[in-house]
């Protein structure tokens, strides 16, 4: 007997903790149990399940919308980049005349050739923009 308290004390004070720890161990586990149904029942499931006739809807008008996007980003690269193309041709092409009072800056000069350029870009945009976004 030391300290007051008997070996069968210490036995009996032990078991009492452990009990007290069982039972909070599984008060805490029913509560996540619950939480982690909870959550369950109120997770959303996705409106568009694989195969489906929704899933294949949203990807036409997700390729709808990214072919229009390519589309139009194509002829507006095309019509605004194709001056500038053509006045750096028509400077390479003249070395000899630096002056830039030299060159053509009317809009017909700047935008000939640019029916070509316009046809491929409004062709192969729409396609690398729904190849891209599938």
């Amino acid at each position: 007997m030391q300290g007051g308290v008997t070996r069968g004390g210490i036995n009996d004070d032990v078991a009492e903790r452990e009990q007290s720890l069982e039972q909070s161990l599984v008060q805490s586990s029913t509560r996540i149990g619950k939480s982690a149904t909870s959550t369950q029942t109120t997770a959303e499931v996705p409106a568009s399940v694989p195969g489906s006739n929704s899933s294949l809807r949203s990807s036409t008008s997700v390729l709808k919308s990214s072919s229009l996007a390519g589309l139009s980003i194509s002829v507006l690269k095309t019509l605004f980049k194709h001056p500038l193309d053509t006045l750096t041709v028509q400077i390479q092409t003249n070395p000899s005349d630096s002056k830039l009072s030299t060159l053509d800056f009317s809009p017909p000069s700047l935008y000939s050739g640019v029916l070509p350029s316009l046809t491929s870009s409004v062709l192969t945009g729409p396609i690398f923009f729904a190849a891209k976004d599938a």
